[in-house]
């Protein structure tokens, strides 16, 4: 990957410069593979630093690729190209638990920091609370985190913005609607709510269901 940095200066005349370009893959790859370093400590302060990448460099779609590629985790991810589906996911089997936490902080930060990707962040989170029980309670907590970041007044206001991209996500992906409805809560529903919470998405999910051609997940 290469990425280029632009020079915004000005020459002693006051003119800008011509736009240098500098190729700095070598070191990106190399923060990069640090994002599964055998330390959490140095993990998590690339989750946390790695947003430098995105306020820098102007092609975020691409990068976004590349920092899903050296996460060190297998995830649920759209894509136009290769989506990752959760057979895929399941068919890899136990993934470490400290890896995914970090992934899902990364993803987290960037929901804050980039447009271009958020969506997308935010379906890849939830879709591993969904697949894995255990990581919901982080999930939830994150969530909470980026709606305060956003201005919105709680995370249940927050995903309803964004619920039906997440929804056609979950569709195309081949998420189980069964595993959307186990995380009813972090859409603000509770667990007595599971009538309310599937009437509020079937106006999402039945249009992308019948694209799909999948009559099975509408009874």
């Amino acid at each position: 990957m290469s990425i280029a940095i632009r020079d915004g200066g000005q020459n002693a005349d006051g003119k800008p410069p011509g736009r240098e370009v500098f190729f700095i893959e070598d070191m990106i790859g190399c923060l990069l593979d640090m994002l599964h370093d055998a330390d959490y400590r140095v993990r998590l302060y690339l989750a946390r630093q790695i947003v430098v990448l995105f306020q820098t460099w102007e092609g975020h779609n691409e990068l976004f690729n590349d920092v899903c590629s050296s996460i060190g985790a297998k995830m649920v991810k759209f894509s136009d190209i290769s989506p990752v589906t959760a057979r895929e996911v399941l068919a890899a089997g136990p993934q470490s638990v400290p890896v995914i936490e970090t992934a899902l902080i990364t993803l987290a930060h960037l929901v804050v920091h980039s447009e271009d990707v958020e969506v997308e962040c935010v379906f890849m989170i939830s879709a591993a609370a969904a697949i894995e029980p255990s990581q919901r309670e982080l999930a939830f907590a994150l969530f909470d985190s980026i709606s305060r970041r956003l201005g919105y007044a709680s995370r249940s206001k927050y995903l309803d913005q964004v619920m039906g991209p997440i929804l056609f996500r979950w569709v195309a992906c081949e998420m189980n609607l069964v595993s959307l409805v186990e995380v009813q809560e972090m859409f603000g529903y509770g667990s007595a709510e599971p009538k309310n919470f599937v009437e509020h998405c079937n106006s999402w999910l039945l249009p992308f269901l019948i694209l799909r051609g999948d009559g099975a997940d509408m009874d």
